[in-house]
């Protein structure tokens, strides 16, 4: 099962907005309380039933004790979940309202493991009616890593009740990355946490900002702590990453914070567009981010934030919609008091023009382009004569995508005003029109099918990541791709542009560490060199590594 890097996360986001659409009548006719027991049964009479163990992974033993949640897909409002305490034998039972939900088994000491399947990494959903009956849903659970320390002010006093989180870097085709939070514990009364429900691995090890309670080590009233990595690094580039280990404890690991007054912005939406429509706004402040937000219709109050320039970003949404209809942003600079700003809402541009297909065999109706952006995913389908236009583009870079159905084209080229916008994504103004794009179409893509295996075993569930040899090409996200092996090992990744890849077989990680652009240079002896020709197929055997 092939999953383009480009499409697969959207496809995804896309699917569950439907479940929730079909089931959203359930939420609002069944909305009784739920109990949990000891005896590894619990929930809703005439509902759906779940039921499973849980188990060490290393050991296999059954494990008791052990907390098994349903959690119902993201709907506002939606506050409840579906629970059982797993028993002696590590068995549980839970009857469930009809709904959609995703399954996670937590216990102290081992780390929280959601339920997947072995063809694909992603939580598995559950889309229950009443009467349903699930059985084996069984989960396995790692002991987990543990990173100890304390948090500490500029006079060595010990901080109680500030917010330490376990971050990790998450990376996305094309090399860039994000912080990732792991998990999330306070201090105690001296200062001390612990991390216990870690996967090994390299963490960031973050002082979060505000302080949860005042107190004779504690700041005075409208002083906090500035957000904080190991051992005192204001941003995690010049932090130091700790390494947790399974079944160990790393202890000592000390950050120390520093208080300084903060402030708060006050911002007024101004969106003409709105109407009679009800919007969300939802702000963005950078680079330093921000804990929290109040917002209330078209006014939003921004707490705690420390004197220096950002950059405030509001993105419009229609309720209950999650791509944005709009965007604006103003700079921001607080000195030594509140701020108020208004930040107006862009109006939406348009972007159209003609495709031309550089071959024959693929028709216009198995094609769909894509203009994708940090806030939303535009799409414009093609008519017979090669024209498409985007009616309603959010005010902000927007880069060119395509969705195909007959898995044999690429975008080979994109110029707008006699500008290439291939690689680079093109900068959308408010109420812009753009109408002279020339997008050019390949459809002569290759294909690369095989099979992973360890020691003549088939290796299911792995991922094999395809990554271009050049180092340019890399940092251009639709040259790289990934597919998941089936239950015999075999993957297929298709749709692949002519030209020279590295090969990679590794295990499945939510991080994506082989984005990173140094991922190739530090492994390449792990990889098999494949080079794909126009319209071939190339078949290759694959071992799966460890990076």
């Amino acid at each position: 099962m092939t999953n383009r890097a480009r499409s697969g996360l959207s496809s995804f986001t896309v699917c569950i907005v439907a479940v929730l659409c079909l089931l959203l009548s359930a939420l609002v006719t069944s909305l009784a309380g739920v109990s949990a027991n000891q005896n590894g049964v619990a929930g809703q009479e005439g509902g759906a039933i779940v039921s499973g163990h849980v188990y060490r992974a290393d050991t296999g033993a059954p494990m008791a004790g052990t907390l098994v949640t349903l959690s119902p897909c993201y709907v506002n409002g939606v506050g409840w979940d579906e629970r059982a305490t797993s028993a002696a034998d590590g068995s549980y039972t839970i009857s469930a309202r009809q709904f959609c939900y995703s399954a996670t088994a937590s216990s102290l000491g081992f780390v929280p493991q959601d339920y997947v399947t072995a063809l694909s990494p992603m939580p598995k959903i559950f889309n229950l009616t009443s009467g349903d009956k699930l059985e084996n849903i069984d989960f396995h659970l790692r002991v987990a890593a543990v990173i100890s320390g304390s948090v500490s002010d500029a006079k060595g006093q010990p901080v109680a009740k500030i917010s330490v989180s376990a971050k990790r870097l998450r990376f996305s085709p094309g090399g860039e990355s994000h912080l990732s939070m792991v998990q999330s514990v306070m201090t105690d009364g001296a200062g001390r946490f612990r991390l216990d429900a870690l996967a090994q691995g390299d963490y960031f090890v973050c002082a979060d900002g505000s302080h949860g309670e005042l107190g004779p080590n504690n700041p005075s009233p409208g002083v906090t702590y500035r957000q904080t990595c190991s051992p005192s690094a204001l941003s995690p580039e010049k932090a130091q990453q700790v390494r947790a280990i399974t079944g160990q404890e790393t202890r000592g690991i000390q950050v120390q914070v520093a208080a300084d007054k903060a402030y708060s912005i006050f911002v007024e939406v101004q969106d003409p567009e709105a109407g009679t429509m009800r919007r969300m706004y939802i702000p963005t402040l950078r680079p330093a981010g921000m804990s929290s937000s109040q917002g209330h219709g078209n006014l939003i109050t921004i707490p705690w934030i420390f004197p220096g320039t950002y950059t405030l970003s509001i993105a419009a949404r229609e309720v209950g919609q999650q791509d944005a209809v709009g965007e604006g942003s103003q700079m921001v600079q607080i000195v030594d008091s509140d701020v108020h700003v208004t930040v107006p809402i862009g109006k939406p541009g348009e972007v159209r023009g003609r495709v031309a297909l550089q071959t024959t065999g693929v028709a216009f109706s198995d094609l769909q382009l894509a203009l994708r952006s940090t806030l939303a995913l535009a799409r414009s389908s093609i008519n017979a004569n090669g024209n498409f236009d985007f009616l309603h583009v959010v005010p902000e870079r927007q880069t060119f995508a395509l969705f195909d159905r007959s898995k044999k084209a690429y975008l080979k080229q994109v110029r707008c005003s006699g500008q290439d916008y291939t690689a680079e994504p093109l900068p959308i103004e408010s109420g812009q029109v753009v109408s002279d794009c020339d997008v050019t179409i390949a459809t002569d893509a290759g294909v690369i099918s095989g099979t992973a295996s360890n020691d003549g075993k088939p290796a299911a569930g792995v991922t094999v990541v395809l990554i271009p040899r050049s180092p340019e090409q890399r940092k251009i996200p639709l040259y790289t791709q990934n597919a998941m092996t089936d239950a015999a090992g075999h993957f297929q990744v298709e749709g692949v542009i002519p030209g020279d890849y590295f090969l990679f077989a590794v295990p499945f990680d939510i991080d994506a560490p082989y984005y990173a652009l140094d991922f190739v240079d530090r492994n390449q002896s792990r990889a098999k060199s494949v080079t794909v020709r126009p319209n071939q197929t190339q078949v290759v055997e694959l071992k799966p590594t460890t990076p």
